[in-house]
């Protein structure tokens, strides 16, 4: 799969397309960049860091070897975060307010 990421970054082209397609043509500079980044995966380089960026609630944080990637399980800590300060303040509001 991460083979079919990194020719999506570099072709702009759908992952399931490249999932059904076995043979497609790069350009050479398409080529010279896959290339590139193969090596870096080869050296156990993170995806993120080899990619420059990664996904977290939707949206893309730049990442580089001075950053920590952020985790998919950090996700569920941020929205169990969200969840209870609204439920706290949402218990403060009824105390000041007796509901």
């Amino acid at each position: 799969m991460t083979l079919a990421i990194l020719i999506h970054q570099v072709s702009g082209r759908p992952i399931p397309w490249l999932l059904s397609h076995e043979n497609i043509e790069l350009s050479f500079l398409e080529y010279a960049l896959l290339s590139r980044w193969l090596k870096l995966i080869q050296k156990k380089t993170p995806l993120p860091y080899v990619l420059g960026f990664r996904e977290f609630f939707s949206r893309n944080f730049w990442v580089n070897p001075s950053v920590l990637i952020p985790r998919h399980e950090s996700e569920l800590l941020v929205e169990i975060a969200i969840n209870t300060v609204v439920s706290m303040s949402q218990q403060k509001l009824k105390k000041k307010f007796k509901f």
